[in-house]
């Protein structure tokens, strides 16, 4: 039987005070997410926080005429559903996994509590939503101005940044035709896995896409 996810394994909690820590503990619930399952459904008031720790959510907005766009990434560094505790009911797009795993669920209620205390829990969300809004952002420009090379790259470092324990990722493959061949190799990898060796060689990935090396 494989072991809870313990709430440390996410960064937030873990940088929490062990009093304030001690005051959320008793009601955070360990909570394992298979792949796509949908954490919040548009316009929809969700009952609890998520803190991933070996999971990855997607934040994902919904146009009138039903395409989707991923407007950001939430993993162990980040909770899932910051607006709750801000006050808002809802919000208009879905939370949807995209890396199956581990995380902790927090009442919204208790979360909102322990915001309006103003201690370091409060600090710690408005600091983080400062950092997802930065990314939403950045997400913005580089689906705007990058080539897809670009953006995979920058997607598997977001990927690697979250769940860095995790070797591949084989839904993030399909957008690679082919991966790029390693040192000794003649022919280009199977594209069924993209694994973690060394964040420094994407560079290089973008670079023999685009036929340069």
């Amino acid at each position: 039987m494989s072991q809870p996810p313990d709430p440390r394994d996410n960064s937030l909690l873990a940088a929490l005070p062990q009093e304030d820590a001690a005051r959320l503990l008793p009601h955070l619930e360990p909570v394992t997410w298979s792949l796509r399952t949908v954490r919040y459904a548009p316009d929809c008031a969700p009952a609890f926080l998520y803190f991933p720790t070996t999971a990855m959510v997607s934040l994902i907005s919904t146009s009138v005429s039903g395409r989707t766009a991923a407007t950001g990434v939430v993993g162990c560094e980040g909770v899932v559903g910051v607006a709750l505790v801000m006050g808002g009911a809802s919000r208009p797009g879905q939370a949807m996994v995209q890396m199956a795993g581990s995380g902790c669920q927090l009442p919204a209620a208790v979360g909102h509590t322990e915001f309006e205390r103003g201690g370091a829990f409060q600090s710690a969300l408005l600091r983080y939503t400062q950092a997802l809004l930065t990314q939403t952002a950045q997400t913005a420009v580089c689906n705007r101005m990058h080539a897809i090379a670009q953006r995979l790259c920058r997607w598997l470092l977001l990927i690697h940044d979250r769940v860095p324990t995790t070797p591949c990722h084989p839904w993030c493959a399909r957008a690679v035709t082919p991966i790029p061949p390693v040192a000794g190799q003649t022919t280009p990898r199977s594209r069924q896995l993209i694994a973690f060796g060394d964040r420094a060689v994407l560079p290089l990935w973008v670079r023999w896409m685009k036929g340069q090396v």
